[in-house]
């Protein structure tokens, strides 16, 4: 699986291009079509980076676990999404 080839959206709506339906039995309808965010790199994060995670922050601060992270980027509104992928899996990863 090549994480560049993945088709990731943004979740603002208010940053997507306008879109307009039309069909015979409704009036034209607009809606927002949600863009497609840029593939910016990633990140191995390993048992090493955990440790010393460990040893350097609060027991009580969040850790990201461990994994391989991708990050993706909203080119008009710069919000950024991160995924990790364990194995074959890959999911979202969503900070407190």
């Amino acid at each position: 699986m090549d994480p560049s080839s993945l088709e990731i959206f943004c979740k603002n709506a208010q940053c997507g291009d306008p879109e307009i339906h039309t069909s015979m039995l409704a009036p034209s309808v607009e809606s927002r079509r949600f863009r497609r965010m840029n593939y910016m790199g990633s990140a191995n994060f390993g048992f090493g980076k955990r440790l010393l995670l460990g040893i350097i922050s609060d027991e009580n601060e969040w850790r990201p676990p461990m994994g391989e992270y991708h990050l993706y980027q909203c080119p008009v509104c710069g919000a950024e999404r991160f995924f990790v992928k364990r194995g074959d899996l890959l999911s979202e990863v969503v900070p407190p």
